[in-house]
């Protein structure tokens, strides 16, 4: 059952929530199919929306096969600066630490024809649609968040 009672607003072809979703229950295969496709997310994250203000920290992803949409759970938190003036060096690697603002939890609900598994292995028109998708969510909620709440 879900539980959508906090805050939505719909863009363009997806929904941003900021809320919490229980998911229902789904096969181990359809399990591990998620867990892929979050984890291709996360790392196409570097190349994509995370070399901007946000820092972000993907969670979670169910795909709903009867509602054809993919809901992606993560963490988004602005940078305000840098907290080392220098970086440091820990176990042979340069690091550098970052001061965070406060962290949103947020949600992206991608409408989505494809299953998690049918994107992976999918043509480029396939992936480029669903991260397209993924791209205009997370960019709306940069916006979004960068403004004061009154």
């Amino acid at each position: 059952m879900n539980s959508l009672n906090l805050f939505r607003f719909g863009i363009a072809g997806f929904a941003l929530i900021m809320t919490t979703v229980n998911a229902s229950a789904a096969s181990p295969r359809l399990r591990a199919h998620e867990k892929e496709l979050l984890s291709l997310i996360d790392s196409r994250c570097g190349d994509t929306w995370c070399g901007g203000d946000f820092k972000f920290r993907f969670q979670n992803l169910r795909y709903n096969s009867a509602q054809k949409n993919i809901l992606v759970d993560f963490q988004m938190a602005l940078e305000i600066g840098h907290a080392l003036a220098e970086p440091i060096e820990l176990k042979g690697e340069i690091s550098t630490a970052f001061v965070l603002g406060a962290q949103y939890p947020v949600q992206c609900l991608i409408p989505s024809e494809h299953s998690p598994q049918a994107i992976m292995k999918g043509t480029l028109e396939v992936q480029s649609a669903f991260f397209d998708k993924m791209n205009e969510c997370i960019s709306s909620l940069e916006v979004r968040l960068r403004k004061p709440i009154i």
